[in-house]
């Protein structure tokens, strides 16, 4: 389900008319249609960016507690990453989708919260800060700081992923009996897609293979462009 984080740090305030889009490769897409949205445990996000989950790497130093603390949640927190924008982003294909048959899935911020609200895992949204190594000490002085507020700042180089996250974070579970990636099922994924884009590389063919898949899974009155 889909609950409003509490701290004001991580409110969430995006209309649920603002459109959202995920870009991936063939793979994952099927993956979607197939177990539902994908969410990764950060260690899978450090090959784009090395500081991901450290706080206190970007932000000035926090507390030694704080720090610790964060690195031993990384086992129990798992990430599902948007795009938000009305166009597509050049750099988010090049970056995320580049190879022919790849594609970007659109979503408005309400139909996500729809998705989720089907699960009973609990998720949150936020939208990602984009700061420089040295810049805002938000939540130094806060004791109440909460673990979660470690994903939301990024380094300003990847500003241009416009990022919202759906995140979830169970401390019960066990390490050992998980892997990286869980998966939150979708009723009708039909729902959730208002439409597929394929990557600007990828032929007519391509567009003939998306909705054969979409059709197998019973996905219909989706459009699939290029």
């Amino acid at each position: 389900m889909y609950e409003d984080h509490p701290h004001p740090l991580l409110k969430f305030d995006l209309p649920n008319d603002t459109k959202i889009r995920r870009y991936m490769d063939l793979a994952r897409f099927v993956s979607l249609l197939d177990k539902g949205l994908a969410f990764v445990k950060p260690e899978l996000l450090v090959e784009n960016d090395p500081r991901e989950g450290f706080f206190s790497r970007i932000m000035n130093r926090s507390s030694w507690t704080f720090s610790k603390l964060t690195e031993s949640s990384r086992n129990s927190v798992f990430l599902n990453c948007w795009y938000v924008g009305d166009e597509d982003s050049p750099g988010m294909w090049k970056r995320y989708a580049k190879n022919k048959g790849d594609v970007s899935i659109h979503s408005t911020i309400g139909r996500l919260k729809t998705a989720l609200g089907t699960s009973k895992q609990t998720f949150h949204l936020f939208r990602v800060a984009y700061v420089s190594r040295c810049g805002s000490r938000a939540g130094e002085h806060d004791k109440e700081v909460p673990m979660l507020l470690a994903y939301k700042y990024k380094g300003k180089k990847f500003a241009f992923e416009q990022e919202i996250r759906a995140i979830t974070w169970d401390p019960a579970l066990d390490p050992r009996k998980i892997g990286p990636v869980i998966y939150a099922p979708c009723d009708d994924i039909g729902k959730l897609i208002t439409d597929v884009h394929l990557s600007p590389n990828s032929g007519d063919w391509h567009v003939e293979v998306v909705n054969s898949l979409l059709g197998h899974y019973g996905v219909l009155d989706v459009p699939v462009t290029r």
